[in-house]
């Protein structure tokens, strides 16, 4: 899974805007026959490797018209802390990590765009090693997914441009309308950040090149 992977180590910036690009596509899928993930979390997509090949995504298990209310989850989660303490990583222990703000405030109008702040907590996440929104309470995440002001991500990791550091944050805000129009849209512009700084950084190198062949 996802989540074993980035339990290990952090993704490359290559790699993560893969798995993010591939994931969008699903999204995007599902979204076209007018349904919803829901439950969309690391522990539910899946990395099929394949000799000589990129990791194929594969999101599974995910409810497309179950939305469970959030008492119940509340109380499963309490539940699994108990049985297991602080390890968050099993069963319901993970939810309230990859709840929307939309979907923490109970609303039945949830629109696609509660599946791209999703989307983008798992990308922050595989940036970062650590996710945006963290605490020890079940009503605590609830409360800074809410507020949607997570540490930015180029703070967390230096490599990380403050293009790709403002778009993860845009698409983490609590407000639905201000996040990208549509899984497309925020493939696009996802797309053209990370190509964007590859040319700058050729650029670069070759600035450097022809310094270095000339003796300056």
């Amino acid at each position: 899974t996802l989540a074993t992977r980035i339990s290990r180590e952090r993704l490359s910036l290559a790699s993560a805007v893969d798995v993010m690009m591939q994931m969008l596509s699903a999204i995007a899928a599902i979204h076209a026959r007018d349904l919803l993930l829901r439950d969309l979390r690391p522990q539910n997509v899946f990395l099929a490797h394949r000799r000589g090949c990129r990791p194929l995504l594969k999101i599974l298990d995910f409810g497309l018209a179950r939305l469970a209310p959030l008492d119940r989850v509340q109380s499963e989660w309490d539940e699994m802390r108990k049985v297991h303490g602080a390890k968050d990583g099993v069963g319901s222990t993970t939810i309230p990590y990859y709840l929307s703000p939309e979907r923490t405030r109970g609303e039945l109008g949830i629109e696609p765009a509660s599946d791209l702040f999703v989307a983008a907590v798992i990308l922050y996440e595989a940036l970062a090693g650590e996710r945006p929104f963290e605490a020890p309470t079940f009503s605590a995440v609830v409360s800074q997914v809410c507020q949607g002001n997570p540490v930015p991500l180029h703070e967390r990791r230096s490599d990380v441009s403050p293009e790709l550091s403002a778009f993860i944050a845009r698409a983490l805000s609590p407000h639905p309308r201000a996040r990208p129009a549509s899984a497309r849209d925020m493939q696009d512009e996802l797309r053209a950040i990370f190509e964007g700084r590859r040319r700058h950084r050729a650029s670069d190198h070759a600035t450097e090149a022809t310094a270095h062949a000339h003796g300056e």
